[in-house]
């Protein structure tokens, strides 16, 4: 027993060490910018495969923060932006990643979501859901517009103050990213249209060509 741990903590070692540095990208929008009004302006100027995350910070229900960087140390990240728990195309989505949350990772992905929903609303989300990955917020909208996926409704702000950590009406698209532990974006689905997601059948499928 005591040598098949030395020998898996090995394998653990050895690829943690193959990953080399992050090399951060630049943010698309600094966090007090003005975001687009319309989702195709947003998925236009979005971040795409082959380009490099920013490096931000997101925060859980308790409101720790959570440096993107603390995420992809742990591995190749499947990084799920969402609209909210109000959302039942999002709800859809993260329902079928947890159905299929060890499949992913058994593919070498590790499964997080983000949101820009106020903190409390993300346990709701996780316990109505039963989510075995975590979810976490996006204060200020800084990540999704550092990122480029953020965008502005009006009609949004109204209903959606009690859930927002902003009044704008401000809130992502619903993208998914595969990020390598270098930063580098190497697998996007990026939608204007919020009724399109990615699925764990494509997510599993691009972790496989990444590997191969």
């Amino acid at each position: 027993m005591k040598k098949l741990l030395m020998v898996l903590l090995g394998i653990v070692f050895s690829a943690s060490a193959l990953a080399g540095p992050i090399e951060w990208g630049e943010p698309v929008q600094a966090k007090d910018a003005a975001v687009p009004t319309s989702a195709e302006a947003a998925a236009a100027h979005a971040l795409k495969a082959g380009d490099r995350v920013p490096e931000v910070v997101f925060e859980n229900a308790d409101g720790e923060k959570v440096p993107l960087a603390s995420i992809l140390k742990k591995g190749t990240t499947v990084l799920i932006f969402y609209r909210g728990g109000w959302c039942p195309y999002c709800m859809g989505q993260l329902k079928k990643f947890q159905q299929q949350h060890e499949a992913i990772e058994e593919a070498g992905g590790h499964i997080v979501a983000v949101c820009t929903e106020k903190n409390a609303r993300l346990r709701e989300t996780a316990e109505k859901m039963k989510l075995s990955f975590p979810v976490y917020t996006d204060p200020g909208v800084a990540a999704s517009r550092a990122f480029g996926v953020a965008w502005a409704n009006a009609r949004y702000a109204k209903a959606l103050a009690n859930y927002q950590n902003n009044t704008r009406g401000e809130i992502p698209l619903g993208v998914t990213y595969i990020i390598d532990q270098e930063g580098k974006i190497r697998w996007a689905f990026l939608e204007d249209n919020y009724k399109k997601r990615a699925t764990p059948e494509q997510v599993i499928k691009a972790l496989g060509d990444i590997d191969g």
